[in-house]
């Protein structure tokens, strides 16, 4: 580590690398949101940390919070007590956000520089230019980025760990490695992953008979892993038993209910079969890598489907790499994580846009960066070997796109003809392989000498194209940081379902007494708000359940939010109002009512 920060600086793309990140830590700095952005996270984590060091309990809402794990409101309880204050648009806890997102960003140059600084400048650059790290790091009070920070922070510690000989190194490696493994699944549950990862990375040398490579690993991580299981267990045993449950049914507070339900947004829907799991699975591949797609050339809503090139390819060169690394034993705790936390994601049962992805963004580049080295290299060396793998993972992914074209009710015209595409693309690789495997022909021979001709220009056409390629996306992504700089500082917020139901809460905090209990949709907001309790109100057509509810907690305000046209749950506020007022046993005041929200005082 002592060689490495000697020679950090000494090249080019380490002097960019750092002046980019200075740029941004000063733009992080300085500049802030005039105003809260609300999120219903962020009230989870801002209220929890309030709790911590006012009340000194892990309490949000007159209740033991067991939604997330304690990590991240415990470091915005702990600035909170260092700063001996909370600004009322938490613009300190926005600031420390952004920064350890950019402390993310230069461990994951550190991570990826051994192989290529070059290539660890290129995906630096993606990121910070990304509109969404940008747009989040401003206004997100969200464990999101502090997440990435520590995932990568335990993987590039563990690989320092390991290369370790002296003692002074050992514990002192060993100690951040423990730490920062500890703290991933307590910042952000998914962080359960690496433990996944580091597991099977310690059984991964017994399987090829290395008994002394996987006895060191074992000795080495073994009490990591354990003190980092043994904090989820307490976490997990605590939670369970201090979890409440405002009504039969109720599954937004745990991760397991989420994945058993088809949809959690449309819970009426029901469980999940094990076809609808698979089914989610597949398309979930596709979901994933458009998102990534989406952070790479900056731009949102690329096509979810196996026949945009953006996945296809995608995917291709993501099979190249990790059937290498397999293969010549070199899979290690980068690829294993990616795996494991890519399994995670397949089964989830809803998309969370780029935030999900975002975490592992500079791996999968690495990843494809490395599968595309290796296509080349054996594509040069050995065609016969290339052509024919080549070949069989076109038509496969052929095949899925047709399979999901016939599985999808409605499709645009843009995603036959990328099926078509790939269709013809498959028939050329089988007519060269046919050549190749048939050379009396000839005909490869004199394809082969015309490439050999054209390989330098062609070489350094592609290395200028690639240049401005990643020129342009980066000014691109640029363009859009500034727009959506100027939309913050020009518009009001109250544009959102979350800023409706603020507006709510505060019209609840200014004409209620305190101890009344509300009821919503989304609890987070309006309870940080208001300062009152606000229970659910229950996502279902069952009105007896409604009215249960209603009854139980003695519910004094019914808050109904305007959603749009695309409301998030389903049935959504204002036919559940209806199956209230139409149930005949509970009488509905209306308040207050306007073009966002509506606010009824409710007579049992």
């Amino acid at each position: 580590m002592n060689m490495q920060f000697r020679t950090l600086f000494k090249n080019k793309p380490d002097l960019f690398t750092l002046l980019l990140l200075l740029i941004y830590t000063a733009i992080f700095l300085f500049f802030h949101t005039p105003y809260e952005w609300h999120n219903d996270d962020s009230s989870y984590y801002i209220g929890t940390a309030e709790s911590i060091v006012k009340h000194h309990s892990y309490d949000f809402n007159f209740a033991p919070q067991t939604k997330f794990p304690p990590g991240y409101p415990l470091f915005l309880s702990f600035l909170s007590i260092i700063f001996n204050k909370v600004s009322p648009d938490n613009t300190l806890f926005v600031k420390s956000t952004a920064l350890l997102g950019l402390a993310g960003v230069a461990l994951s140059y550190l991570l990826i520089r051994k192989n290529s600084s070059r290539i660890a400048l290129c995906i630096v650059l993606l990121t910070v230019t990304s509109p969404w790290f940008f747009s989040h790091a401003i206004t997100a009070v969200a464990s999101d980025l502090p997440y990435f920070t520590v995932s990568i922070l335990a993987i590039l510690t563990g690989l320092k760990y390991e290369s370790q000989h002296l003692v002074f190194k050992k514990i002192l490696w060993g100690s951040v490695f423990t730490f920062a493994l500890v703290a991933t699944p307590m910042i952000r549950s998914i962080g359960i992953t690496l433990f996944f990862a580091y597991l099977f990375y310690i059984i991964l040398p017994f399987t090829k008979r290395d008994r002394a490579k996987g006895t060191d690993r074992f000795k080495k991580f073994l009490s990591p892993l354990l003190i980092g299981i043994l904090s989820q267990v307490l976490w997990l045993y605590w939670s369970s038993l201090n979890r409440v449950v405002y009504y039969d049914g109720q599954y937004m507070d745990s991760y397991f209910s989420q994945i058993r339900l088809l949809n959690p947004h449309r819970p009426d829907a029901g469980i999940a079969s094990a076809a609808d799991l698979i089914t989610r699975i597949f398309n979930n591949v596709t979901i994933q890598l458009s998102r990534f797609s989406e952070m790479f050339i900056h731009h949102e809503w690329l096509s979810q489907s196996w026949t945009s090139p953006f996945v296809i390819i995608q995917a291709v060169l993501l099979a190249f790499s990790i059937l290498y690394r397999f293969r010549s034993g070199k899979a290690d705790i980068p690829v294993l994580y990616f795996l494991f936390y890519m399994s995670m994601l397949l089964i989830w049962p809803f998309d969370e846009g780029q935030r999900f992805v975002f975490p592992i963004f500079p791996i999968i580049c690495l990843l494809l960066c490395d599968g595309f080295s290796k296509f080349k290299s054996i594509f040069r060396s050995h065609p016969h070997k290339i052509v024919p793998l080549t070949f069989i993972l076109l038509l496969s992914f052929s095949l899925i796109s047709a399979f999901s074209l016939f599985l999808q009710k409605s499709n645009g015209s843009q995603q036959y003809i990328y099926l078509l595409i790939w269709i013809i693309s498959t028939l050329i690789i089988f007519c060269i392989l046919i050549l190749r495997l048939s050379p009396s022909i000839g005909s490869f021979n004199r394809i082969k000498s015309i490439l050999l001709r054209i390989k330098y220009p062609t070489c350094k056409v592609s290395t200028c194209c690639g240049i401005l390629l990643l020129v342009c996306i980066t000014l691109y992504g640029i363009v859009q940081e500034y727009n959506f700089t100027y939309r913050l500082l020009s518009e009001k917020p109250g544009k959102t379902a979350l800023d409706h139901y603020a507006s709510a809460a505060t019209w609840l905090k200014n004409n209620t007494v305190h101890g009344s209990v509300a009821a919503a949709t989304q609890i987070a907001v309006p309870h940080r708000i208001s300062g009152l309790k606000v229970v659910p109100f229950p996502v279902t057509n069952s009105t007896e359940l409604i009215v249960n509810t209603i009854r139980k907690y003695n519910v004094s305000y019914l808050i109904i939010v305007d959603e749009g046209k695309y409301p998030y749950f389903f049935p959504d506020d204002k036919e559940r109002l209806n199956l209230l007022m139409n149930s005949g046993t509970i009488t509905l005041n209306s308040l207050t009512c306007n073009d966002r929200y509506a606010i009824y005082k409710i007579d049992l």
